[in-house]
């Protein structure tokens, strides 16, 4: 991939903001419930309850936040250098 395609990179701020989105939603989600998925790498997602086990559902939130951040900090940066290149 080119630098200086603009295209590309507008493309890559729009799926990371899409991403974005997608975990922003479970995060908003999870707060309504009061349960949250933990995704594993390897195994089965294991689901939080606030009400039983409020260590790992409060690490989890805080874990899906933080990668929601970056995220959209990612899509800032990104777009922000889509925007200040030359067509």
């Amino acid at each position: 991939m080119k630098l200086s395609s603009r295209g590309q990179l507008w493309l890559i701020a729009a799926l990371l903001a899409a991403v974005a989105g997608l975990m922003g939603y479970q995060l908003v989600d999870a707060l309504r419930r009061g349960v949250v998925l933990a995704f594993s790498r390897v195994g089965h997602s294991t689901a939080y309850a606030l009400a039983d086990q409020p260590k790992q559902y409060w690490l989890t939130v805080v874990g899906l936040a933080t990668i929601a951040t970056t995220l959209i900090v990612l899509t800032a940066v990104t777009a922000h250098v889509a925007r200040k290149l030359p067509s």
